[in-house]
């Protein structure tokens, strides 16, 4: 009696399996096998017929019909429920060249050219001495070519970084040619042909998109796109880094790797929290290490995404609410630290004072600064005049203490109230890491000042006339507006360059890819003021003073920085 009613559910779920490929979508009875037969390998049975059918064309089926000179192969074979046979006709071709290719294999019958497996294997190996230094980089656990076997788009991903940055590194070490153009273009076709075959696997097989490599490979892809001169790389970033913050949270990245009960209920950011740590404790030590460095892994992500909503005046694809990590370099957790910085209910913990740690945290805020703006553009002030608003109030509330909590909630005293308080956080920052940033952060630091002073910064490069493709535009914006920048951003913008020598800092700070944008940006702000004084006012000097910032471009390896210059250099002659 015991076993009839297994023996009737066993059998239920059979049939419900069988009849579900017959049924809509929400007519389907899930079971408790679905997950355990979805993880199973499928049979080499199936594996043919998906290949035969990818590589079939509709094209191709309807020519064979109209010839009738050849006859196509059917393929019978047990689909993967077992609960029949499946009829699968496949045209034979008698070219290989008539064969046309269907989404997704398509994408790779016009892949570009792209240097040999020599060379793409010894770019994999300058990518360690060159590119692996960055902050955050450096602590990620990226597998080595000449110890495994990484995957293919990861090896390309890798030389396609090394491509560009190696011949500033090291000279010796690689030589792609004579001139700028042919080192980007090795890149440049690393990129398209390391992103197509990306898509490709992870539409062949979706268990790709739960390896870290797959999301890796995904922002070393995106990070060179982003910092490219092809408007086209910057879409297909953007798509991009969209789709891999799809996949950090399904696989519970930005928890740090914390799984859901059982028991099917929702955890809060608190036990997610206490599940990381009590999984960090009770792991070998080699998972201890990869469970470290996937706080490392999303910083970075993070800070990518921030670089590529200023350039394209994008709105994040992250928001600080869903971090639950340990901060990258310390065992304190994010979401206590930050609330601390941003509220000031707590101070800093003093142990706390790495690079990485500071970075993190001041991406943070600039991730909620333009969280802020994009926000609130119809609450933000018309022109871009200081810290003022046209009838003289004050834009920004230097007193938040002080504040009347019993007045009316506005959007406009929202905005205001969120600024203070994350001019306050940044005053915190700069208090606690001033000592321990280095320069290149402390740049990033001022521009995140900078963009709270001028909440629409990110439209001055189409004011400018900026095109990436280094071409001078024939017809310039019209002026649609003419924002007056404050004394407070000019100096914010000098600070800005002070923190950009480039000659005294170390190689892998200059690898730094926010700073072409901070510096451009910083940039257009003092031509913006420049531009709109009157004819007799020398007070903060000429168009001359961009060549400061022109000169530190130049010595920064990214392909974006030489058509940031040229833009400079046509502003200046105006």
């Amino acid at each position: 009696m015991a076993g009839t009613p297994s023996g009737g559910q066993t059998h239920a779920g059979a049939g419900a399996r069988s009849s579900s490929s017959r049924q809509w979508p929400g007519e389907w009875e899930p079971t408790g096998l679905e997950v355990y037969e979805a993880n199973q390998s499928p049979e080499n049975t199936f594996r043919e017929r998906f290949k035969a059918a990818l590589l079939q064309s509709e094209e191709g089926q309807a020519r064979y019909h109209r010839n009738g000179s050849a006859q196509p192969d059917v393929l019978y074979s047990a689909d993967s429920t077992g609960d029949g046979s499946t009829l699968l006709e496949s045209p034979m071709t008698t070219q290989a060249s008539d064969q046309v290719y269907t989404y997704p294999m398509s994408m790779l019958s016009d892949a570009p050219v792209i240097p040999n497996t020599e060379e793409v294997a010894r770019l994999q190996s300058a990518f360690f001495t060159s590119f692996k230094q960055h902050i955050f980089i450096d602590a990620i656990a990226i597998p080595d070519s000449t110890l495994t076997s990484p995957a293919p788009y990861l090896q390309l991903g890798l030389a396609c970084l090394a491509a560009e940055i190696s011949p500033y590194t090291d000279p010796t070490l690689y030589n792609l040619g004579i001139g700028q153009n042919h080192k980007t273009e090795v890149a440049t076709a690393l990129l398209h042909a390391g992103m197509h075959l990306w898509a490709v696997v992870m539409e062949v097989d979706n268990r790709e998109t739960r390896r870290l490599e797959a999301i890796i490979s995904a922002y070393l892809f995106a990070t060179y796109g982003i910092l490219s001169t092809d408007k086209e790389n910057w879409r297909l970033s953007c798509g991009l880094i969209h789709n891999t913050a799809t996949m950090s949270r399904r696989i519970r990245l930005t928890d740090g790797f914390a799984q859901p009960s059982t028991s099917g209920e929702l955890l809060d950011r608190n036990s997610s929290m206490k599940r990381y740590t009590s999984t960090l404790n009770r792991a070998p030590d080699g998972q201890k290490l990869r469970l470290g460095w996937t706080s490392s892994l999303l910083a970075y992500m993070f800070l990518t995404d921030i670089v590529h909503s200023i350039s394209c005046d994008a709105t994040p694809a992250y928001s600080t609410n869903e971090i639950c990590v340990k901060m990258p370099a310390s065992s304190h957790p994010f979401r206590a630290v930050y609330g601390a910085l941003l509220h000031s209910h707590s101070r800093l913990p003093e142990n706390m004072r790495s690079r990485d740690d500071c970075l993190f945290l001041l991406t943070a805020l600039l991730n909620d600064i333009i969280y802020l703006h994009h926000s609130n553009q119809s609450t933000m002030p018309p022109t871009l005049d200081g810290d003022h608003v046209p009838d003289g109030r004050p834009l920004i509330d230097q007193s938040g203490e002080l504040r009347n909590p019993y007045a009316p909630l506005s959007a406009k005293s929202e905005f205001t109230r969120m600024s203070a308080q994350l001019r306050a956080a940044l005053d915190r920052w700069m208090a606690h890491f001033k000592q321990d940033a280095g320069k290149d952060i402390l740049a990033l630091y001022h521009f995140a000042h900078l963009c709270l002073v001028c909440p629409d910064i990110t439209e001055l490069p189409f004011l400018a006339g900026y095109d990436p493709s280094g071409q001078i535009m024939s017809v310039l914006p019209p002026n649609k507006k003419q924002s007056q920048m404050s004394d407070k951003a000019l100096d914010l913008a000098w600070l800005v360059l002070d923190c950009c020598d480039m000659q005294t800092e170390p190689l892998q700070r200059r690898l730094s890819i926010w700073l072409p944008v901070v510096l451009f940006y910083s940039a257009l702000v003092i031509w913006q003021r420049l531009r709109s004084r009157s004819s007799n006012d020398f007070k903060y000097g000429t168009l001359k003073v961009l060549s400061m910032f022109k000169n530190e471009l130049l010595q920064l390896p990214w392909p974006c920085c030489s058509p940031m210059a040229l833009t400079l250099d046509r502003l200046m002659k105006e």
